[in-house]
């Protein structure tokens, strides 16, 4: 007997790959095109895992959430800013010549994930956009050069109703960075004028009132701009996410009518609602990420909606984990509030919800 015909090079399968050909009684199967398969690769690999672990150890380990509640050490990680720096994590972006680790805004935004998670000073976003944006300028290389060695850092501001600045973290700043309507605006601290200190809502940054009298060092590209509020974004994922990992830790310890709370169902769905907007936001964080490095069509509308679901999922979920505390996570004793209040100051400085949703309303739809 002959040797049959493989399946795919018998006659009934000729122009199989055509939709609906005539010669074949089948609808033929839909393929995904290359691009789409390239664009579905959006998980870290085992490369930037290594880098989150090394990360998560490291602020885990010398920046639990607990130091806040210390008085004298509620900004240790400002004096200790010369080996954040060292160990590459504020120019991990930036190439080699300049001083960094020569990754990309990827690894970067997975690197200020785990920052969010301990509660890490804002001044470390402005920092590494401000090192970005002075590497693009000339005769900035100095300034660069400083900030990878830690003695040099930029700290937020942003802007309140009677036009003056509320700077974040300012003390020891020799750089301010601030993020308005106009875009992404760096300032050496002479071109402002300290108007006294301010109280924070959130008491483990320290906020200070100033007033512009001189013009910007540089002025960053509407690109920078949204680097600074992806970065912003990676924060609220990593706050979202530890507030949730608390919620739900606390809800196998608390016993209550002989059973830890979290088996009951109001715990479950709410610690699942935590889930869901965690999980959310960090896809949507990555494919904004990966959308803005490459340069996609529709990548300043992708990286809006990931700061509007960040923004989200870090307000209702530190606010979701003292509901499970209950009374409580308002005390001292527990951290739960530090996240609530965190989670406004950096609504403040990547945009609210209004700013995002209306820059989704006018954007153009990527194709």
């Amino acid at each position: 007997m002959g040797r049959r015909l493989p399946r795919q090079l018998s006659s009934d399968d000729c122009r199989g790959h055509l939709r609906n050909p005539a010669q074949h009684h089948r609808r033929a199967r839909a393929r995904p095109s290359p691009r789409i398969v390239q664009m579905l690769q959006l998980l870290p690999d085992d490369d930037q895992l290594q880098i989150v672990d090394a990360v998560q150890r490291y602020v885990r380990d010398e920046f639990p959430v607990s130091r806040l509640r210390l008085e004298n050490e509620k900004r240790r990680e400002l004096p200790r800013w010369a080996e954040i720096a060292e160990l590459g994590y504020l120019t991990i972006a930036l190439t080699e010549a300049l001083g960094g680790a020569g990754f990309s805004m990827a690894e970067e935004v997975l690197v200020f994930r785990e920052f969010g998670r301990a509660l890490i000073s804002p001044v470390a976003v402005a920092t590494t956009v401000t090192a970005h944006v002075l590497a693009a300028g000339e005769r900035q290389d100095q300034i660069v050069a400083a900030i990878a060695a830690g003695t040099t850092r930029a700290a937020p501001a942003v802007c309140t109703s009677d036009g003056s600045l509320l700077v974040i973290d300012g003390d020891r700043a020799n750089l301010v960075v601030l993020r308005d309507e106009q875009g992404l605006s760096i300032f050496e601290r002479q071109a402002l004028r300290p108007k006294g200190q301010a109280r924070s809502l959130d008491d483990s940054v320290g906020l200070e009132r100033a007033e512009i009298v001189g013009k910007p060092l540089m002025v960053g590209t509407a690109a920078d701009t949204r680097h600074y509020q992806l970065l912003i974004a990676a924060m609220q994922v990593g706050l979202g996410e530890q507030a949730r990992d608390m919620a739900v830790a606390y809800g196998k310890e608390r016993i209550q009518f002989g059973k830890p709370i979290g088996s009951f169902q109001a715990i479950k769905h709410r610690c699942a609602d935590m889930a869901v907007a965690s999980e959310m936001a960090y896809a949507q964080l990555l494919f904004a990420t990966i959308a803005e490095r490459d340069g996609a069509p529709g990548s300043p509308f992708q990286v809006h909606a990931a700061c509007l679901l960040a923004g989200r999922s870090a307000a209702e979920n530190s606010t979701g984990a003292i509901q499970v505390h209950g009374g409580i996570g308002f005390t001292s004793e527990f951290d739960s509030h530090r996240f609530v209040k965190r989670a406004r100051v950096l609504d403040q400085l990547g945009g609210d919800a209004t700013v995002h949703r209306t820059a989704l309303l006018t954007a153009s739809f990527p194709a």
